[in-house]
């Protein structure tokens, strides 16, 4: 999908100079993530964040960066009912990426929000990073472009519903039977 989005921008000149590489990125991470499928290990997540076991899960982003569109997304969901609101609880992982003024901005309007909100703002080891993705149920990934990032592979692996821009060029995920709404 990249090679295509290339090739007619620049032209098919650049067609022998262009090579595909397919990468895994869940690679060593596949028996960790088996591991944190279980309902009791969610809820173990669950607790050790102070999320409510019965609280839907929404992971929005996995980096600092403003092309996350946190603030979009915070402002979007604020829009639902106080009822459906007060059943969510919103992961926004922050430790990744440029620490800027953007994130200083974003944690100071957190407050604002009707709804429960959980900033990542601590590096983490792998192992807390899958606990993440394994405690949410719904990951939001709405960037300007992408690849292929780690974070959607690990959502989808662990069967979590994932959000995600139609204009992305997620055609591999397609091709090998994952499903699109």
């Amino acid at each position: 999908d990249t090679r295509t989005i290339l090739l007619s921008k620049f032209g098919q000149e650049l067609l022998p100079k262009i090579s595909c590489q397919t990468f895994d990125p869940l690679l060593g991470k596949r028996e960790l993530l088996k591991d944190l499928m279980s309902e009791e290990r969610r809820l173990a997540v669950k607790d050790k964040y102070n999320v409510p076991s019965d609280n839907i899960c929404i992971q929005i982003g996995y980096s600092a960066s403003p092309d996350q569109k946190h603030l979009f997304l915070l402002n979007e969901i604020n829009e639902l009912t106080t009822s459906v609101k007060h059943k969510l609880c919103l992961v926004v992982p922050l430790a990744y990426g440029i620490r800027n003024n953007y994130v200083d901005q974003l944690i100071e309007q957190l407050p604002n929000f009707e709804i429960k909100i959980v900033p990542i703002l601590n590096y983490l080891s792998v192992k807390e990073i899958l606990e993440i993705t394994s405690m949410c149920e719904i990951f939001i990934a709405v960037r300007d472009n992408d690849a292929l990032n780690a974070a959607m592979a690990e959502s989808l692996y662990i069967n979590n519903q994932v959000i995600t821009g139609s204009w992305l060029p997620y055609g591999f995920y397609m091709r090998e039977g994952v499903r699109f709404k």
